[in-house]
């Protein structure tokens, strides 16, 4: 049965469908968010055997926000600007385009649940508007958005 996001805003499953969206990357350095994330230097170098399908899923997000927030990379000897943050969803995780870029250049560690949720195949669920409408919500809470 198909719901029309007012319908789901009603019973209030979109509310729960927002509480469970999980960030994944954030860098405190580059983000001013009202909660809890790794500085830069917490994140350590990692190998991970599946780095080209995290990176084709990463660069194939939606996007859901732009910012004019200009960032360097922080990796010292790399003076490269990263560019705006961009904000990124699959309607149940959210990312940015600086993580892609520190992932792909640098190795940067990715969350373990993310990974198998990539691998699991659990990725292939329909993006629909809920889920965007979701992943701005998230941001928006976190004062990314305004």
């Amino acid at each position: 049965m198909v719901h029309t996001l007012s319908q789901i805003v009603e019973s209030g499953e979109f509310l729960n469908r927002v509480n469970n969206m999980k960030a994944l990357g954030f860098v405190k350095e580059h983000e001013n968010m009202n909660n809890e994330v790794k500085n830069f230097e917490e994140f350590h170098y990692s190998i991970n055997p599946y780095k080209n399908e995290i990176l084709k899923y990463l660069k194939t997000g939606e996007t859901i926000a732009v910012t004019m927030n200009i960032i360097k990379s922080l990796y010292n000897g790399d003076d490269n600007i990263i560019g705006g943050v961009v904000y990124f969803t699959d309607g149940n995780w959210i990312w940015t385009n600086y993580l892609i870029y520190y992932l792909e250049k640098y190795n940067i560690e990715i969350n373990n649940e993310f990974v198998d949720y990539v691998l699991g195949k659990k990725s292939n669920e329909q993006k629909d508007n809920l889920n965007k409408q979701k992943a701005i919500k998230y941001l928006k809470e976190m004062k990314i958005l305004v």
